[in-house]
């Protein structure tokens, strides 16, 4: 039943389990954890129940350690070991298969270059506790292949009850990524554990895809931060104290959270309260978007360094899109643990070297007991930005430093009651003294501009600006690469610049381009003969049509000498001719 072959039958589960029973699948070909001898049915099968001393079990689990190791633990073992010893092309590793079923595992199991694959629905794997710091599975890597782990639950010995907060259940941890193992956990399920997830590897691109993780102390706790961790569609969620967790010398780094639930928890990010060790990072959260990820019944904070060791970690640069936030006292006040504060939604240490932007939705971020946000420490190179309903500049507490706070609308933005413009960057890391600007301006007398402008060394150019008065002028020459197609129009365009030019219907059939130049508007049209009607002034053009040969002349058009609606050869237009 080769799972390389695509056949996923399982075994029958109603067989006897003996030695025989088990040397039998054993020595099936393949890396389904039923051809190793696991049995999956929920019921504890240690060793001893089939063999009679630790030698005999070892000859088929050479890593059992004693007789009331489970069955199912030392099969799964075995098959991640000879998975990992699978060789295609240059990377090691093959993939092992759970059919359905929950399996007992009484041992931490150790996965190596490994990906693991279940039945989506029913592949549960079951741990007791294995105390603080220990997990339950170890995720590692060798070589160049990144593990898929999908399809399968990991629960854990610890229990949940909405209506007993603060109080830990369980102290070891469900996954332990490591080392450079960079995995993709799709579908997964973990529950009861103290840390779910713990992101410990020195290659960080740690992919979380529709996991849910919940009813764990933390759910996912990143001791060793790498950077580059994305979670899409997912649950982390319902966690007893913090949704995600790391530490000072550790910190969050370039996490991107999309269309996910990160609520029913007291605290959705939260760093412990150690101060930075010597070497560390110093960092809490750097570079963290979080696109449509709900904070939805939140009972402490959504975001909150905890300063009470005079730990003080910093913040670089937050975009957070549409939060979805409650924690009033109908959604959330059940989750709020007494003995810790409720004073802000977010509660930062120190903010430096990038801006802070919250977009609202129609469930913004809100006071707690004393304000919205509170920021400890913040730079002038770490400017906050709230766009959207619901926000103040004064829902935000700034204890040192200078406070930056712009809020309000996209076009109506106010900082201290006064308006600031909008300003966003845009530029490459390595070009840091070269960059463009978009800017939302007003300046109460012209109304609101959008300004396109480029910076260099210091110095500040406008290219484009475009007011709410349909106003569009470049100070910039123009490149076009396409045609183009001028606006039309009986009356002359307001506020001209030179150069400017647009295609003048005033005068009935003579359709005129107009362009202006010296100071004036200037005219030039065409026609088959010259004008007898219409408005018009001196200098203006009108090209002949239908030039002919008389008598050795040309008429090539007729010049305007006058202002006015007077059409009189000789006095108004005089011929411009040429003699061939």
């Amino acid at each position: 039943m080769s799972i390389k072959e695509g056949n996923f039958e399982e075994v029958n589960v109603e067989v006897s389990v003996t030695a025989e029973s088990v040397d039998l699948l054993s020595s099936l070909e393949s890396f389904n954890v039923r051809s190793f001898g696991a049995i999956g049915d929920g019921d504890p099968h240690p060793l001893s129940s089939i063999y009679t001393s630790l030698e005999e079990a070892r000859k088929k689990y050479p890593k059992a350690t004693s007789l009331t190791d489970e069955i199912d633990g030392c099969a799964i073992q075995a098959a991640f070991d000879a998975a990992s010893k699978q060789k295609i092309g240059p990377n090691l590793g093959g993939t092992v298969f759970f059919p359905s079923g929950r399996y007992l595992c009484n041992i931490p199991l150790y996965g190596l270059d490994i990906s693991v694959d279940g039945d989506p629905q029913a592949a549960t794997l079951v741990f007791p506790e294995f105390g603080e710091g220990n997990p339950a599975i170890i995720v590692d890597r060798s070589t160049g292949k990144r593990q898929v782990w999908r399809n399968i639950s990991v629960v854990g010995p610890g229990t949940y009850d909405r209506n007993v907060r603060g109080v830990r259940t369980a102290w070891g941890s469900g996954i332990k990524v490591v080392n450079t193992a960079m995995p993709l956990f799709e579908n997964l399920q973990i529950l009861h554990f103290g840390w779910g997830m713990d992101w410990a590897s020195s290659a960080g691109h740690i992919k979380l895809f529709h996991t849910n993780i919940e009813y764990c102390w933390y759910g996912v706790y990143v001791s060793h931060n790498s950077g580059d961790y994305w979670v899409d569609m997912s649950t982390v969620n319902q966690n007893a104290f913090a949704n995600f967790a790391t530490h000072a010398s550790s910190g969050i780094e370039a996490l991107s959270m999309r269309s996910s639930h990160c609520g029913y928890s007291p605290f959705s990010f939260y760093c412990e309260p150690e101060p930075n060790k010597p070497g560390g990072s110093n960092i809490f959260l750097k570079d963290l978007v979080l696109d449509h990820v709900r904070f939805e019944q939140v009972g402490n904070a959504a975001i909150y360094s905890d300063p009470s060791l005079g730990a003080n970690p910093r913040v670089e640069g937050i975009r957070i899109l549409d939060m979805g936030f409650s924690w009033d006292a109908d959604k959330g006040k059940w989750l709020e643990l007494p003995d810790w504060p409720r004073d802000f939604a977010i509660d930062i240490g120190m903010a430096l070297n990038s801006p802070i932007l919250i977009h609202n939705d129609s469930y913004p971020f809100t006071k707690g007991k004393v304000n919205m946000m509170r920021i400890r420490e913040q730079q002038a190179s770490a400017p906050v930005t709230i766009i959207g309903h619901g926000n103040t500049a004064d829902d935000i507490e700034v204890v040192n430093g200078i406070k930056r706070v712009t809020v309000g609308s996209d076009f109506v933005l106010q900082q201290d009651a006064t308006y600031a413009p909008q300003q966003h960057l845009l530029s490459r890391g390595d070009r840091a003294n070269n960059r463009y600007e978009l800017n939302i301006t007003q300046d109460g007398t012209t109304g609101a501009g959008f300004q396109l402008a480029h910076l260099k060394n210091g110095t500040r150019t406008e290219l484009m600006y475009a007011t709410d008065g349909n106003t569009l002028r470049f100070r910039r020459p123009i490149l076009l690469d396409e045609l183009i197609n001028p606006g039309r129009s009986s009356t002359a365009f307001v506020n001209p610049r030179e150069g400017a030019f647009y295609v003048d219907t005033s005068n009935s059939s003579y359709e005129c381009v107009r362009t202006y130049i010296g100071g004036r508007w200037n005219r030039q049209g065409a026609g088959s003969e010259m004008p007898t009607a219409g408005s018009w002034q001196r200098s203006d053009y009108i090209t002949n049509t239908a030039p002919t040969i008389l008598a050795g002349v040309v008429t090539k058009g007729w010049l305007r000498l006058t202002n006015g609606t007077g059409n009189v050869l000789g006095t108004d237009w005089v011929e411009d001719k040429i003699t061939i």
